[in-house]
């Protein structure tokens, strides 16, 4: 039992200082036909082998031995092309070893030698931004196989009881260059004048106010180029509205709507001329093409220079 744990420790560890071959004893090693009780009550077979050779007094041919779950975590855990990076763990139960994959993701080997008391680990990661759920592969004691499932590649990680966990976490994703959305706020031409929307109701006028850092006055252009304003909705011209000509000089100060004219407002109906016309590849843009502030470059991927990749493991904390 201890060689499933022990194999893939010993492996990683070997990796990690410089080893780049390293090869098991045998296959089907087969044994003298004796059992022992393992500390975890589970049955040895004096094997030493990775899979059963089927002699006298051991399971059917080829039934995997714990090193055999080992071996196939270690190799899951690193591939050619992928690059070892340094890991730590401050539960001195917990061994962690880390991989740094070719397709930019990140993947943790949790190996808890305590044969009796389970963990529950918080990985916390230097130069490396997770991309949602990881992909958890585990073996415990006296398992017949490795499960799978899918959680937080961060916090409440359970590493059960003489266990192994892999946890396979993609990197984050950046939008391809000029399909991201561009955020802040639509500053007109005056010192501190912001294109402002009062509330989310269709119809509400878009009005040229103070700048204040309000709701109202926090823009998106996204990729298929709608102008959005709290959260869902976009600007746009009424139906009917003249059309506004281009001015040869500029235009004097625009007072607030009244009588018969026609102000942009803010809906969530496709119909609207305009920004809000967003089912159309022929939308027409009535509304400024860019709006300013944080975020309007692509994101680039956390890690990708200066410091170096680490990923380091200890007790969860409750929050």
């Amino acid at each position: 039992m201890p060689g499933c744990l022990f194999a893939a420790d010993s492996y990683l560890t070997w990796w990690e200082n410089g080893v780049f071959n390293v090869d098991w004893w045998n296959l089907r090693n087969g044994g003298d036909g004796s059992r022992t009780t393992n500390d975890d009550g589970t049955i040895g077979y004096q094997d030493e082998g990775i899979v059963s050779s089927g002699t006298s007094g051991e399971p059917a041919l080829n039934t995997p031995f714990p090193p055999s779950y080992g071996l196939t975590l270690a190799a899951e855990t690193g591939a050619p092309g992928d690059t070892l990076v340094s890991a730590t763990s401050a539960d001195p139960a917990v061994v962690a070893h880390a991989v740094r994959t070719a397709s930019g993701g990140v993947n943790v080997l949790l190996i808890n030698k305590d044969l009796y008391n389970s963990a529950t680990i918080s990985v916390d990661y230097s130069g490396f931004t997770p991309g949602g759920e990881a992909a958890v592969r585990q073996w415990s004691k006296g398992a017949t196989g490795i499960g799978t499932a899918t959680r937080s590649p961060t916090g409440g990680i359970t590493v059960p009881a003489y266990s192994i966990t892999l946890v396979r976490a993609d990197g984050e994703t950046a939008a391809p260059p000029g399909t991201e959305a561009r955020t802040g706020a639509l500053r007109g031409v005056g010192p501190g004048r912001c294109l402002d929307v009062a509330d989310a109701a269709d119809g509400t006028p878009a009005t040229i106010r103070s700048c204040d850092g309000a709701v109202g006055q926090q823009w998106a252009l996204t990729s298929t180029g709608a102008l959005r304003v709290h959260g869902t909705r976009c600007l746009g011209v009424p139906e009917g509205a003249p059309a506004v000509p281009t001015p040869r000089s500029p235009p004097a100060p625009v007072p607030p709507p009244s009588g018969g004219r026609s102000a942009p407002t803010v809906s969530s109906s496709t119909r609207a001329r305009g920004w809000c016309s967003t089912s159309s590849a022929s939308a027409r843009r009535t509304a400024p093409r860019s709006a300013s502030g944080p975020g309007t470059g692509a994101p680039t991927r956390s890690g990708s220079g200066g410091e170096p990749l680490t990923a380091s493991v200890g007790p969860a904390v409750s929050r």
